[in-house]
Order: C-alpha cells, then sequence, then structure tokens
C-alpha cells in the first residue's frame, strides 16, 4: 500500500466534512463511545502524552499554532493535530512543526488499518474518517515520542472526536454562529457545546468572545470545578505598528511583559497571541519550563497560512484567508483598510453551502470593492457560484462568476495594477486552492464520496 493508497482507503470510510449527514443518523455518527472503544483496543496512545485541548469558532487553529511554536521553541518535541487541511492529508499530523511524510502517514495508516479491520470485524463498527484520523494522530504521536500534544477540536466540542483526552489546559476560542445545523441555533446552545470540552479540575482558558456567553462556560467550569481563566480581565495588548509584512505589539500578562512581532496579522490575531500567552503561562505555573525568551522566540516564528496570510508576486499583493462565517468575515473586512494600504479593491469569493450567504453578500456590497469575483472549490460542499451571485443586486456590474480560478486571478491583477489588492475569502478550501494556484502547489486530489 502506497500513500495514494491509504488516502483511497480513508476516503472510503463515513466523511462529515464532504457529506452532509442529518435526521436519525446524525445521533448514531456523533458518538463519542465508537472512537473511546477503538482507542482502548490501541492501548489508550491519547493518554500517554499531556496535551492542550482547543476548541472555539474563530481563532482555534491560530491559537494552536502558536502554542504549538511557543513550546516547540522551549525545547519540546510536540503533535500537533488540526483540521482541516489546505493541500495534504500530511498536514494534519504535524511533528516539530512540520507535516508528517508521507511515507510515515502511509506506514502509521498501514497498521492502524489492519487494527481497525480486526475491531470492526470483532465489533460490528466502523470509524468516520474524521474518527479514524484522530485516532491515527494519537497512534503517531505517541510513536514519535513526543512530549506535548496540541489537539484542535474539529467541531463543536462535546461530541467532537478530539474530547477524549484529558488536557494540561481546556481553551476556548471566540465562539459565533457556524454549523448551525449542527450546534443550534441559538449562541448559547453552541456556547454549551463548546464549553463541552472541560474536565473535571482542568483549568480552562477563555479567550476574547464576540457575544455575551461567558457565563454558559463560567457554569460548566462551575460544575466540573475548573479554573475559569478569562483572558480580558488579565492581559492586555497594545498595537504598535505593521511593517514589512509583520504586526508588532506589546503584551502584558501576569507572568509575561514585552514586544512581539509576528506574520500573523490583525488585531484578531493579537487577541489570539495573548489567549496563547495565557494559556502557556498557565502551564508555566503548573512547573513547565517555558522562558519569556521562548514565547517570543515562537509567537516570531509561528506559520499558519491563509489566515490573512500576505503574498507578493511580481509587486501585486494577494491577501488569503479562511474566513468562512458572517462574523469571521465581517472582521476581516473592517480591518483590511487598517492593515493594507491600497487604492483598490478584489475579492475572491468561494462559499459553502451550509453558510450565511445572504448576510455574507450583504456585507461585502457594504465594503464596496471595486471587483467581485464568484468561485466553486472542488469541495463537494461547495456552494454553486450562480446561487450567491444571485443574492448580489442585478445592476452591479462588478460582479463576475469564474469557473477557472487562475483565470479569475489573473484578471484582478490586470484590472488592479501594483497598488490595488487582492482579498480571497469565504472558504478554507476556496482560499487554499488560490494559495496553490498563486504559489504553483500541487494539489492532493479526492474521489468524491459515494
Amino acid at each position: 500500500m502506497n500513500y495514494d493508497d491509504a488516502l483511497q482507503r480513508l476516503m472510503s470510510l463515513i466523511d462529515l466534512e464532504r457529506t452532509d449527514f442529518s435526521g436519525p443518523r446524525q445521533k448514531n455518527i456523533y458518538d463519542l463511545s465508537r472512537i473511546r472503544h477503538f482507542l482502548e483496543f490501541l492501548g489508550n496512545p491519547h493518554r500517554s502524552i499531556p496535551c492542550l485541548h482547543i476548541a472555539g469558532t474563530k481563532g482555534k487553529g491560530s491559537v494552536s499554532a502558536i502554542c504549538e511554536s511557543i513550546l516547540r521553541a522551549s525545547g519540546l518535541r510536540t503533535g500537533f493535530f488540526s483540521s482541516p487541511h489546505l493541500h495534504s492529508f500530511t498536514e494534519r499530523l504535524r511533528v516539530d512543526g512540520e507535516p508528517i511524510s508521507q511515507e510515515k502517514f502511509t506506514e502509521y495508516f498501514i497498521d492502524m488499518w489492519n487494527k481497525h479491520e480486526e475491531w470492526s470485524h470483532h465489533y460490528n463498527q466502523k470509524l468516520t474518517l474524521f474518527e479514524y484520523i484522530t485516532a491515527l494522530a494519537f497512534l503517531a504521536f505517541k510513536s514519535e515520542r513526543v512530549d506535548v500534544n496540541i489537539i484542535e477540536v474539529g467541531l463543536g466540542g462535546r461530541l467532537d472526536a478530539t474530547n477524549v483526552v484529558t488536557p494540561e489546559v481546556s481553551i476556548i476560542t471566540a465562539i459565533g454562529y457556524d454549523h448551525t445545523h449542527i450546534l443550534g441555533t441559538q449562541i448559547e446552545s453552541i456556547a454549551r457545546e463548546k464549553a463541552g470540552i472541560i474536565k473535571k479540575g482542568v483549568p480552562v482558558i477563555i479567550g476574547h468572545q464576540l457575544y455575551e456567553i461567558e457565563r454558559v462556560i463560567e457554569s460548566v467550569a462551575r460544575e466540573t470545578t475548573s479554573a475559569y481563566i478569562k483572558v480580558a480581565d488579565i492581559s492586555s495588548y497594545q498595537f504598535r505598528k505593521i511593517e514589512n509584512g509583520k504586526q508588532y505589539i506589546t503584551v502584558t500578562t501576569p507572568l509575561y511583559r514585552g514586544s512581539l512581532d509576528t506574520a500573523l496579522l490583525g488585531y484578531h490575531q493579537a487577541q489570539n497571541i495573548l489567549t496563547s500567552i495565557t494559556s502557556i503561562n498557565e502551564l508555566r505555573r503548573q512547573g513547565w519550563e517555558i522562558t519569556d525568551s521562548n514565547i517570543e522566540v515562537g509567537v516570531r516564528q509561528v506559520s499558519w497560512p491563509c489566515r490573512l496570510e500576505l503574498i507578493e508576486i511580481d509587486s501585486q499583493r494577494i491577501v488569503l484567508d479562511g474566513a468562512h462565517n458572517y462574523d469571521s468575515i465581517k472582521l476581516i473586512l473592517d480591518s483590511m483598510k487598517n492593515l493594507f494600504q491600497y487604492d483598490k479593491l478584489g475579492i475572491i469569493l468561494g462559499l459553502s453551502k451550509d453558510k450565511d450567504v445572504s448576510g455574507i453578500c450583504e456585507l461585502i456590497i457594504e465594503h464596496n470593492p471595486e471587483f467581485i469575483h464568484i468561485i466553486k472549490s472542488r469541495h463537494p460542499k461547495s456552494a454553486d457560484p450562480d446561487y450567491i451571485y444571485d443574492y448580489f443586486p442585478s445592476d452591479m456590474s462588478n460582479v463576475k462568476i469564474f469557473n477557472k480560478i487562475n483565470e479569475s486571478v489573473s484578471i484582478l491583477r490586470d484590472n488592479l495594477g501594483p497598488d490595488g489588492l487582492i482579498l480571497s475569502i469565504g472558504s478554507l478550501f476556496s482560499s487554499a486552492e488560490v494559495r496553490e494556484y498563486v504559489l504553483g502547489i500541487e494539489p492532493e486530489l479526492y474521489e468524491a464520496n459515494v
């Protein structure tokens, strides 16, 4: 079996990221008993390594990446599990900051597939794709002898496959409206699902929140006798400047005060840095040997593509961001003029079917970009461009549909010139495909699930 064979078998499993499951089947799919039982069959590899567990609607990936970078800078060997990936499944399993190789991915996959077949035959059960890749990460990180795992929640929290860990610290970043067909339409119900990662006696770090939902999380923390640490109450930052694609801030927290520079741009990333440092401070309080210098180096070296990622091609600036819900897209659009100098703006927009298309299109209309190009990514859940197009007024002649991303980018570059800016938003998947074209990255293609 080679890497392509492994991917083919992986894609044969139920894939909730690429396929909609609702109704009576949904209850059976979102059930932690299955992955708990399989991990026990494997010898519970997730229990042998201390970890951080991160949930949230916005910023959980960035906070995970920042914490991983700081811990790695402190000399620890790190395992980092995140989802989704941009260009390759190997990105979901990172060791010491680098995606695991295709060879090692395949080696661990074969080992676990054989165990999964035995377990499946004996107990008449099968893991979903996300459960399988989560268990694979735990198995790989144990085999790689990492010192600490950074585990990002896939969706929600309470019933997410990653919620089998008992971390050193639980972290909840900004909560907003997303995946409402699964998590509920009320912000309180969404918050309670996210708060489901809080474990008895484990401190929980609460990042900057968009809505008044702290009381929901705090009530769960009280129920589990967990220390409740609200970042905004104990930490602050001052923005200094953005220069040469880097953001400079001054940070004040109980255990760290100093100046930081990072390639992560935007006020929301400054908030994510505060959340990360507050979480690292809790580890320091527990006795982990992490210095101020480790924090500074980790924040400086963190790389997290497609999060206000600035790419310059022949003096043309392209900004890639995976913002995909109303709150995150509003934040990005409101920040653009403060972060970048430009005379004209061209937006490349790709959305998934389950998003607030009406609200997002209204936001874009309010910001009045010179050009709006609607695209469709390869992802099965991507929305049809004609469907998105109908949410724009019929007299907006600057809205166009493009079947090929390279044509969209090429035309925008010609129309905007060197003083203009291209912004790709709406989906991590569509922005990843723009990134593949701009940087010449070979895409990893999958057969559609049946």
